[in-house]
C-alpha cells in the first residue's frame, strides 16, 4: 500500500496555511500527527493533491492556563505532551487518566489532540484496502448511495471512535475554529454531525486551532473507560466518560454512533450527590437506551451495547 504523489507544503503561519487552503480548495487535506491520515491516503480513501503540514505553523503547540476561562490547548499539542503536562495532571486528572488510554506511547508521541478529535469515522465495509473494497458497492462515504453495514438505511452509519472527545464533552470543552478570514467557537459537544460521511462541522477552509476546557468544580468527580479488543491499542469498540456535578451528571457514551452520544441526568433530591444501587441501575438503563450500533465493527452490536453499561457501571461504583 504506497502512498499516492502528492505536493506537500510546510507553512510557517495559520494565514500561509488559509493561503494555500484557499488556492487549492478540495484538493488539499491538513496534516499534523499523521495517524489517521496517512493510514487512509494508504488505503487510498482520499486522494489529495496537496499536503499542508501544520506541524511548522506556530502558535498551536501550547498549553495555557487562564484564571477566568480555564485550559487552553493548541490543537498540535500531542497526546504524551497533554497527558503528562503539569498544568493537566494536577487539575484534570481525570482528562489525563483517559488520555493514556490512547493506543500506545509511540503513537501518543506522534498524535495531537486536534488530529484526534477530528479523524475520520470507521467502519469495518471502508477502512479496508481499495482492492477489498471493490467487492462492495460504494457507499455513502466513497459518494455512492448504499450502507454496505445496513443495507436498506438512507445515512452512513460509521462510527466514532477518538478517545479524547467523550471525557473533553463531559468537561464543557469548547472547540476554537479558524478559517475564512475569522474565528469561531463551539461547543466540543456540536463540533460533531452525527452523520457518517461527514465528521465534523469544517469547512475545506477551516482549522481547529485550540480546545479550551472550563475550570472544574473542585468537587467533580470524573472518569473515561472504553472497551477493545486489544486494550489501549486499538480503538474503543465502546467508551464511556462521566461527569459527575453538584446538580447532574453527564454521560457521554463513544463507539457507538457517528458522533460521541450525550446522557444528562439532573439531580433533583438533596443527596444528589450520593449514587446507589438503585440509582446506578437506572443511569444505565438510561444510557444503554439512548444507544443502537451498527454491525460495522469488530464485535456485534448487541455486545458493544451491553458493554456501555458494564463500563458505566465500572466507573459509578468506583467514584
Amino acid at each position: 500500500m504506497s502512498l499516492i504523489k502528492f505536493h506537500h507544503f510546510n507553512p510557517s503561519t495559520l494565514n500561509e496555511a488559509f493561503e494555500l487552503l484557499q488556492k487549492y480548495g478540495t484538493d488539499a487535506k491538513v496534516i499534523a500527527g499523521g495517524v489517521d491520515l496517512v493510514n487512509a491516503l494508504k488505503h487510498e480513501l482520499i486522494s489529495p493533491k496537496v499536503l499542508i503540514n501544520l506541524k511548522t505553523v506556530s502558535g498551536l503547540s501550547e498549553i495555557i492556563e487562564d484564571e477566568k476561562k480555564g485550559l487552553s490547548i493548541g490543537a498540535l499539542v500531542t497526546i504524551f505532551q497533554m497527558k503528562n503536562h503539569s498544568l493537566v495532571r494536577e487539575r484534570y486528572p481525570m482528562l489525563s487518566q483517559a488520555l493514556d488510554k490512547i493506543a500506545v506511547v509511540p503513537i501518543q508521541t506522534m498524535a495531537t489532540i486536534g488530529g484526534n478529535l477530528c479523524q475520520n469515522t470507521r467502519c469495518l465495509y471502508y477502512n479496508q484496502s481499495a482492492f477489498w473494497r471493490k467487492g462492495k458497492p460504494s457507499c455513502f462515504k466513497m459518494g455512492g448511495k448504499i450502507c454496505n453495514a445496513v443495507p436498506g438505511s438512507d445515512h452512513c452509519h460509521a462510527v466514532h471512535q477518538g478517545d479524547a472527545a467523550p471525557i473533553l464533552i463531559a468537561l464543557g470543552a469548547t472547540a476554537k475554529i479558524a478559517g475564512d478570514g475569522k474565528e469561531r467557537r463551539v461547543p466540543l459537544k456540536d463540533f460533531f454531525t452525527g452523520r457518517g460521511e461527514k465528521p465534523n462541522i469544517l469547512t475545506p477552509r477551516e482549522i481547529l486551532t485550540e480546545i479550551e476546557i472550563p475550570h472544574p468544580p473542585s468537587d467533580l468527580v470524573s472518569g473515561y473507560e472504553k472497551f477493545s479488543i486489544r486494550g489501549a491499542m486499538d480503538y474503543p469498540l465502546a467508551g464511556v466518560a462521566v461527569a459527575i456535578f453538584s446538580d447532574r451528571i453527564m454521560m457521554v457514551l463513544n463507539g457507538v454512533d457517528s458522533s460521541p452520544v450525550e446522557v444528562e441526568e439532573i439531580f433533583t433530591d438533596s443527596k444528589r450527590r450520593k449514587i446507589e444501587l438503585p440509582m446506578i441501575e437506572k443511569l444505565i438503563q438510561v444510557a444503554m437506551n439512548k444507544v443502537h450500533p451498527a454491525p460495522n465493527t469488530d464485535t456485534t452490536p448487541s455486545h458493544r451495547k451491553k458493554m456501555v453499561g458494564v463500563l458505566l457501571r465500572r466507573l459509578l461504583e468506583r467514584r
